[in-house]
């Protein structure tokens, strides 16, 4: 548990940081840690502890601080493709099927790379696919190394080809109540997330999706993809991959509150004050309500 403390730290860490690139907020950006990190220890049961859905939280944060990176600085970009690469090989070291996530996170990263700075389909192979492809070899190499001189290569493919496969066709798969429990359990946790997502709703039409929200959503969906695919199991602990991208939308959702209140004068309407205070409440409410669950 504490090497999982000091893991998950350096994924809090890497959060905020990537936060801190889009973030108008400075006191938002130092909640980051809280509404990701910090959600899941107040959340989770003793048998969640050290899962893998979690774990993942690092890798995949490296890949949100690589995209960051990569999008202020478009110089830097070739290196964080690698980066990012080399981040969700680990994913894929991990769990095979979670791989979906990183390649959406890095599917919404190029998307945004082209909207803003239109080139040509060879140039933006060159300059992001290659270098994400290299930067994913090189783990996934080593790895691959470490079974073969290990004897155990073929025990490796068929546990996460050969097997993954069979389950499919052969299980029954577990009851669809408990994917209810944990959807209920995982409601539950984010019902504040959610009501903050609605006040911000006049917001994001006047501005668009940043970066890190367009990823955090992009997360949130393609994690419930991964989740769903593995019907023969459906453990409660697998809702765990979605905590972080959570606490992401609930950090962004404060960061345009607090955006907000800052540009509405002092003697702006008493609405908008009512509005702001329930945000406040709401933030509170997200902090204490997972230690009752």
């Amino acid at each position: 548990h504490l090497l999982e403390w000091l893991w998950l730290a350096f994924a809090a860490l890497m959060l905020r940081r990537a936060a801190s690139a889009a973030f108008a907020s400075a006191w938002v950006v130092e909640l980051v840690p809280l509404f990701t990190i910090g959600l899941y220890y107040w959340c989770a049961w003793s048998w969640f502890m050290t899962q893998i859905e979690i774990l993942v939280a690092l890798p995949l944060a490296g890949c949100l601080l690589a995209s960051a990176i990569g999008s202020r600085h478009p110089e830097r970009a070739p290196w964080m493709h690698a980066a990012f690469g080399a981040c969700a090989a680990v994913v894929v070291a991990f769990k095979l099927v979670l791989v979906v996530v990183p390649v959406a996170l890095w599917l919404v990263w190029v998307g945004y790379s082209l909207a803003s700075r239109p080139q040509r389909v060879s140039s933006a192979l060159r300059g992001m696919l290659l270098p994400a492809l290299l930067g994913a070899a090189v783990p996934l190499a080593l790895a691959a190394l470490h079974f073969v001189r290990n004897g155990s290569w073929n025990e490796f493919v068929w546990a996460c080809f050969v097997w993954p496969r069979l389950a499919l066709q052969e299980l029954a798969g577990k009851p669809v109540s408990d994917l209810f429990v944990g959807a209920r359990w995982l409601l539950g946790v984010s019902l504040p997330v959610w009501v903050l997502t609605l006040m911000v709703r006049g917001d994001l039409k006047r501005r668009p999706l940043r970066l890190i929200e367009a990823q955090a959503l992009s997360w949130l969906v393609a994690g419930t993809l991964a989740i769903l695919v593995q019907r023969f199991s459906w453990w409660g602990y697998h809702l765990l991959l979605l905590v972080p991208a959570i606490g992401l939308i609930a950090a962004s959702a404060c960061d345009r509150l607090a955006a907000n209140a800052m540009a509405t004068p002092a003697h702006g309407s008493s609405g908008r004050r009512t509005e702001q205070i329930a945000a406040l409440a709401l933030v509170a409410m997200f902090v204490l309500y997972p230690m009752q669950t």
